[in-house]
């Protein structure tokens, strides 16, 4: 038996049993062949934990994406994506910017222990998640309008699932289980996405890793890490059973395995001999080796576009991409090589064949690149690695007719009362004031849906509750809850929690939020050791940060996945001055802080990994209060407010360019853009008005109509955005 099988104990650390699991292979490997050929046998990994530095790939599944299916029609948008996050159980959602191909995080939703490969079925509807060290499968339902995934059901399988495929018609799921070096078959209920187990393939293989399923449906095809081969089986139409078809010797460590379009052709890296294989299939599933061609340092995952042409191979050990031209009839030619982030163990290609996507996972992001038409050379988003949480390891896609649509009915403003002003949707002007709530506040925040939306009473110190009328856009106060002189508010990216900072008691009050209802309920309070002030949460949600106003620093507060509340507290910058204003980059590596009494706006560049600062700028911006980051990335956005005017500065790597100043009616305070970074808009101090300026190609500003008259001064804004 596999010693995959051994499961560590509730409250044994997670490292440490994945150090005793992969020992136990160690006694393992040697006679345990598989069903007709002897095993060959090989070193085993030191460690299984998904990119864990310094170690051999753990023999489980690269956790690759689910198969482009060939009945998506040519031409449809990627819309939305997944990964799953081995060290803190949770899968994270995105929305796909349908003109740049950026990942834009949605939130994220807690699963079993140690999720690895995740699989969608073809209309989106579900996804599942192999939990390999709880021995599950969780179905997600997911939202046919927004995405957001929901743990719909979770099936205990007594194995550990490592790699999941769903075949064309999302009826069927198949697992391969490290553990057990099986090869499990699913039916997939069509209304729930429930699983019910109809067959078991033993002996697939001693380290039974990856699957690949032709795109006939009749053979599947498993890569075995730990006795090097490669095998098919035969899939009955009825059953799922599978029946040895082919067994081949491979070349050292075989990581994962695809299929071309055709049926014709399978695609195997190969981890211990850092090149790839190219294999042919034969139309009753025997294998021959055709060719094989050098890839970068440890290749764990291969993906291919649609039409089977471009092959790009994810190099774990190399932090790389290999690229490759396919010419359908056995020939490979290397086109190059690409960095990515630390140890990409799975990758994935769009259903348009535009865009290449890596988990990295010791860099907890993922990378982002554009597949050049003519060429198949990939090239590096502008707009950076997407964030992930803990430990990504699997990437899963969506695709549908229509790109996810992000529309922004109404702006939200906090001052010497609550305001809600329509934004239209031509052009994003700004109408009228629509109605007021009598309450005196400087602090906004948004529920993901845009229903909802939050604020701080200074009278009570209460943070307030309010629904946004999907109609006529007006605010009406719901409930107060009573707090310790809240300032400032920090929504979680998924929608579950709220934090306040609060003055007077000198803590982060945590609350939970209702998602039907929006309403609150404390669920702790952080003492913060000093005056808490703008707050700003990092796109993943595994983050907060704080401006201590005592100690003129800037503070990093992870957030525990299961309770939502801050684990401890960690200074990462002192900035010399009071913070006016916090905003984070859009792929989570980069925080903004204005300091109005130092004439600075500072850059810190936070590691994804630790959370730590690893270095900071500060450049010169008179009386910088409100800070705004372009959601591409690409800039960002400083109200001067005693020069009157807006600096927009562009980012390059770790750098900020010299600025371009647009000049303002009066003195600005506070800023927020819209959900695409079209439209800018700006509160001002004085004449107690709000403009909306347009947001070109290139950061610059263009006024939009004339600005409209606010009750008072705006101290804080917020976009009330939601999924058409």
């Amino acid at each position: 038996m596999f010693a995959f099988l051994s499961r560590r104990a509730p409250a044994r650390p997670r490292a440490l049993a994945l150090l005793v699991l992969s020992s136990l292979v160690a006694a393992t490997l040697a006679g345990c062949g598989g069903d007709d050929t002897p095993a060959v046998a090989a070193t085993p990994p030191a460690a299984n934990t998904p990119g864990a530095p310094g170690t051999t790939p753990d023999p489980v599944a690269p956790a690759e994406p689910t198969p482009v299916d060939p009945a998506i029609p040519a031409g449809t948008r990627l819309r939305l994506a997944y990964a799953s996050n081995f060290d803190d159980d949770t899968v994270s959602a995105y929305h796909v910017d349908p003109l740049t191909g950026q990942w834009q995080s949605r939130g994220w939703v807690r699963v079993g222990d140690g999720p690895r490969g995740i699989a969608t079925t073809a209309d989106g509807r579900f996804a599942f998640v192999a939990n390999s060290l709880d021995g599950s499968i969780s179905t997600l339902a997911l939202d046919a309008k927004t995405g957001a995934p929901t743990v719909a059901s979770t099936a205990a399988i007594g194995a550990d699932p490592v790699t999941l495929r769903v075949d064309a018609s999302g009826r069927r799921l198949f697992a391969v289980t490290g553990g057990s070096g099986s090869v499990m078959t699913f039916t997939v209920d069509a209304a729930t996405g429930a699983l019910t187990p109809v067959a078991t393939r033993t002996g697939a293989g001693i380290n039974a890793i990856a699957l690949a399923l032709t795109p006939d449906g009749q053979f599947a095809l498993v890569p075995d890490f730990g006795a090097n081969r490669l095998r098919s089986f035969a899939i009955d139409p009825t059953t799922g059973s599978l029946t040895l078809a082919g067994t081949l010797t491979t070349g050292i460590r075989p990581y994962d395995v695809k299929v071309s379009p055709d049926g014709r052709f399978a695609f195997v890296p190969l981890y211990g001999s850092n090149s790839l294989d190219l294999y042919a299939i034969d139309t009753n599933g025997a294998l021959s080796r055709v060719i094989g061609i050098a890839t970068g340092v440890g290749p764990s995952a291969v993906a291919l576009t649609p039409d089977g042409r471009g092959v790009y191979v994810a190099n774990r050990d190399g932090n790389s991409v290999s690229a490759y031209r396919f010419d359908g009839a056995g020939g490979l030619t290397a086109l190059g090589v690409v960095p990515t982030g630390a140890q990409p163990l799975s990758i994935a290609v769009d259903a348009d064949g535009t865009h290449v996507y890596t988990a990295d996972a010791a860099g907890n992001t993922v990378s982002a690149f554009s597949i050049d038409a003519a060429t198949g050379t990939l090239t590096a988003l502008d707009s950076g690695p997407a964030a992930t949480r803990a430990r990504p390891s699997g990437l899963a896609m969506v695709h549908g007719a229509t790109p996810v649509t992000v529309s922004a009915p109404a702006l939200l403003a906090a001052g010497a009362a609550y305001a809600s002003f329509g934004i239209e949707a031509a052009d994003g002007s700004l109408t009228a004031q629509t109605g007021t709530v009598a309450m005196t506040g400087s602090a906004m925040a948004m529920s993901p849906s845009g229903t909802f939306a939050y604020g701080c009473d200074d009278a009570t110190q209460s943070v307030l509750r309010f629904r946004v009328d999907a109609v006529t856009r007006a605010l009406t106060l719901l409930e107060a809850i009573p707090g310790g002189g809240c300032r400032a508010l920090a929504a979680d990216p998924n929608g579950s929690y709220l934090h306040a900072s609060n003055v007077v008691d000198q803590a982060i009050d945590t609350l939970a939020v209702n998602p039907a209802t929006g309403a609150l309920t404390r669920l702790g309070r952080f003492p913060f050791g000093g005056i808490p002030g703008p707050l700003a949460m990092a796109p993943s949600g595994t983050t907060l940060y704080a401006a201590n106003q005592l100690t003129m620093s800037v503070l990093a507060l992870p957030l525990d996945p299961a309770s939502g509340l801050p684990a401890s507290a960690t200074s990462l910058w002192t900035l010399g001055g009071s913070v006016a204003a916090l905003a984070v980059s859009p792929g989570g590596d980069m925080l903004y802080a204005s300091t109005p009494t130092t004439n600075f706006v500072n850059a810190i560049r936070i590691s994804l990994v630790t959370g730590l600062a690893t270095s900071a700028l500060s450049v010169a911006s008179m009386s910088a209060s409100g800070v705004a980051a372009d959601p591409a990335g690409r800039y960002v956005f400083v109200a001067e407010t005693a020069a009157n005017r807006i600096a927009v500065f562009t980012r390059t790597g770790n750098a900020l360019s010299v600025p371009i100043y647009y000049a303002v009616p009066a003195r600005p305070l506070a800023l927020a853009l819209s959900a695409d970074g079209r439209q800018l808009y700006v509160s001002h101090d004085g004449p107690n008005q709000i403009s909306a300026f347009g947001v070109g190609a290139s950061g610059a500003l263009t006024t939009l109509r004339s600005p409209v008259a606010a009750l008072s001064a705006i101290g804080g804004l917020a976009v009330a955005s939601r999924i058409d």
